[in-house]
């Protein structure tokens, strides 16, 4: 928002004295505040200023008018407004004269500062000399706000603090807020400062305070522009009351409450014990009877005046308290004895009370109190009845107060368990069958390891009498103590026993690996047994009619000699290791496959002329035969002692014909020599010299041969005997009685001593 301000600048005082050498100009400082009233439009006020000239008149001045707090010039024309021609209207030493200005426009840009200095001035034969800067004149400008309203005339409230808001001048951000007290007592302002405050005063008290908007700054040399206004206040206060009482109740009964209160009577007082609300119309003192039940409180909630004014919360005295004297009693918890006697454990009476035991009339003379005053008396019965309960009563009753309450207890008695553990016992491996002595009814036994073993073991059942305990790991020889401990069902009452169980590792018994072998004896490999265990050997089963013999049963290396061998037979042999002197044992067993020596025979050596020949092994009584070859023999069935075999070469073959019986072996040889014997199938008897003859090369080695050669129709054509020997007949032409035989297809058969004989087919081809 722009604001235009006119300024009339008039030099009021005019002091001359002539003759001086050095003119000289001296403005009277002073500072001041200019208060501008709303609405501004174009206000006009004076700045009014005195030069004090020495020298020769006239004098002519420069002043300068600016912005005290940015130092810019606010005249609109230029820096320095002109001040000409002053002079004396008499010949006096020093005259004065009043010279007016023109008003000139200020635009309002938040300017509340103005300072005004001379800038240069002369007289009347000087030049122009500058002004002594620290010479000013202060103008602070300020709005004077609009006057502050209330929404209300007069104010009244209770107690003694009221909330006042006045409305201020808001379009005057810079201002400051004032309250204060024009007639009345002391009041207070929370804040003072502020257009809305909390006033506190004398309860019952009017007052007339004063609300100031104020702008600008308060010195000694200037003044705020301020603006204010007034309200009447009063305070009507509050009532302010307690209760009280002396009452006091055994459980329950009435107690009597006094009200007292002061303010403005009659008061209306709210008032609660927690559970329930209360209200009572009273002057200033009231006594009300409450029926109360156990301790209670009350407290007052509110107290209305007949102002309506309502009291504080510190005005409304404190919470009370009906006391219950009634005493507690606690017999204590029911309980299970095992025996005839207890020690009780009821709720000491606290002081000023005192507590007594005492048993139901049909128990009585079966049972007595060792002080029937203590809360922890002990009480001791004749008889055990198993399971009979007494009822007994704890009675605590006010010292010298009719007074007293009541509590009973239950005890239960249970005649003392029987527990037997059974006898101590040796176990062998990580396992034994326990054996206690199984409890009466309605009563349950459990078996238990020493603290030490813990976790060394696990029972099968810990809550029977034969349960299993198996061990972890046996540590040989070690005695674990068990504990069966017998205790009456839910109540608590048990009798232990204890046995001791020695735990010896289970020997290791290897017999070793199951073997067959060749004849009647083998050398056994079992595990020998650790220290402190023996091995025995032992024949458990050798097939029928079969023995045999150890030479050391006890030695895990013992030589074992079988009676008889026929063809195969298998035995079990048992190694047993056994714990020296302890009924701990472990079996293991073999089998040992004894097989029969074979006998192999294959044949007498033998003569051949043919590559073809059936051998002649003997067959063996145990196990199978195969014949082998090393010079590509093709047998017709090489496990047959007396197989067909061909591709004989000429000259001598050795043959092995080997018997197995299971892990035995026997061998033999034979010697086949073969005389060669070369027979063709076919030759042209055509004279031409190539291939006339039919011969049998070799034939001449066969004595006594005899060939004999058939046509296609099974006749006989040709028949020779030692043919091919020098002496014998020659080989064969082809004729037949002279004449030769078609040619064709024939066969032959040529047999001889010591030869196989041959049968093939012959082509005649001329």
């Amino acid at each position: 928002m722009k604001k235009y301000i006119a300024f009339i600048i008039i030099p009021s005082l005019l002091f001359c004295a002539a003759g001086v050498a050095q003119p000289t100009a001296s403005l009277v400082v002073y500072e001041r505040t200019q208060c501008l009233t709303k609405p501004i439009v174009n206000h006009v006020f004076d700045i009014e200023f005195q030069i004090d000239f020495t020298g020769d008149e006239p004098f002519d001045a420069r002043i300068r008018l600016e912005d005290a707090e940015t130092g810019m010039a606010v005249h609109p024309y230029s820096d320095n407004l002109s001040v000409e021609g002053w002079s004396s209207s008499v010949s006096e030493p020093v005259c004065i004269r009043r010279i007016g200005f023109n008003p000139f426009l200020l635009e309002n840009r938040n300017i509340h500062k103005l300072k005004l200095t001379i800038l240069w001035f002369r007289d009347g034969v000087s030049d122009w000399i500058p002004g002594n800067p620290d010479e000013a004149i202060i103008v602070h400008v300020h709005n004077t706000p609009l006057k502050p309203t209330f929404d209300y005339a007069s104010i009244e409230g209770c107690g003694d603090t009221i909330t006042l808001k006045a409305n201020p001048d808001l379009d005057e951000t810079e201002s400051v807020f004032r309250w204060r007290v024009a007639t009345g007592g002391n009041g207070t302002f929370t804040p003072h400062n502020a257009s809305t405050t909390l006033f506190a005063g004398e309860p019952n008290e009017g007052y007339t305070v004063i609300f100031t908007q104020a702008n600008g700054i308060s010195t000694q040399a200037v003044d705020e522009c301020i603006a204010d206004t007034s309200i009447n206040v009063k305070l009507l206060g509050s009532p302010k009351g307690y209760i009280s009482t002396s009452s006091e109740v055994c459980g329950e009964g009435d107690a009597a409450i006094t009200f007292i209160v002061g303010g403005n009577t009659p008061f209306s007082v709210n008032y609660t014990n927690g559970s329930e609300a209360f209200t009572e119309t009273l002057p200033n003192m009231k006594i009300v009877n409450h029926p109360v039940k156990g301790e209670t409180d009350f407290w007052i909630t509110q107290i209305t005046d007949n102002l309506n004014c309502i009291a504080t919360p510190d005005g409304m005295g404190d919470t009370i308290t009906v006391p219950d004297i009634k005493p507690v009693a606690f017999a204590g918890d029911d309980t299970d004895v095992c025996g005839t006697e207890t020690a009780l454990n009821a709720a000491p009476a606290l002081e000023g009370n005192t507590g007594t035991w005492q048993l139901h009339d049909e128990d009585t003379g079966e049972g007595a109190f060792t002080d029937v005053h203590a809360a922890n008396s002990g009480f001791v019965i004749n008889d055990v009845i198993d399971h009979k309960t007494y009822k007994l009563t704890w009675t605590v009753a006010v010292d010298g107060k009719a007074c007293e309450t009541a509590d009973e207890v239950n005890v239960t008695f249970h005649q003392i368990p029987i527990a037997v553990a059974g006898s101590d016992a040796e176990a062998c491996g990580t396992q034994i069958t326990l054996n206690a002595e199984p409890p009466r009814a309605g009563v349950t036994g459990t078996w238990l390891l020493k603290e030490e073993d813990t976790g060394e073991g696990e029972f099968s059942n810990p809550h029977a009498p034969n349960s299993n305990l198996v061990i972890n790991n046996v540590n040989d020889h070690k005695t674990y103590t068990l504990t069966w401990s017998v205790a009456v069902d839910n109540v608590g009452c048990e009798t232990a026993d204890e046995v001791n169980v020695t735990f010896y590792e289970i020997p290791i018994a290897f017999a070793g690996d199951d073997a067959e072998l060749c004849g009647n004896q083998i050398t056994l490999n079992a595990e020998p047994p650790r220290a402190g265990a023996t091995g025995t050997w032992q024949l458990k089963d050798a097939g029928a009619n079969a023995g045999g013999t150890f030479t050391n049963v006890h030695a895990a290396n013992s030589i074992f000699t079988m009676d008889d061998v026929n063809n195969r037979e298998t035995c079990t042999l048992t190694w047993t290791v056994v714990v020296d002197g302890k009924e701990c044992q472990t079996t293991d067993e073999v089998d040992v496959t004894f097989y029969e020596i074979p006998i192999a025979f294959a044949g007498n050596d033998t003569i051949i002329y043919s590559s073809n020949t059936t051998l002649n092994a003997r067959t063996p009584t145990v196990g199978e035969g195969e014949w082998n070859s090393n010079a590509g023999i093709a047998f017709f069935n090489a496990k047959f002692p007396q197989t067909a075999a061909n591709g004989f070469p000429i000259g001598e073959t050795v043959l092995g014909w080997t018997v197995r019986n299971g892990e035995c072996m026997s061998y033999d040889e034979v010697m086949i020599t073969l005389y060669g014997l070369r027979c063709p199938t076919g030759f042209s008897p055509n004279g031409d010299g190539v291939n006339d003859l039919f011969e049998i090369v070799g034939a001449h080695q066969v004595n006594g041969n005899r060939l004999v050669i058939f046509d296609k129709d099974g006749q006989v054509v040709y028949t020779a005997t030692d043919y091919g020997h020098p002496t014998g007949t020659p080989f064969w032409d082809g004729a037949r009685n002279g004449k030769p035989v078609p040619e064709g297809i024939y066969s032959y058969v040529f047999s001889g001593k010591g030869a196989s004989t041959v049968k093939k087919y012959l082509i005649i081809k001329r």
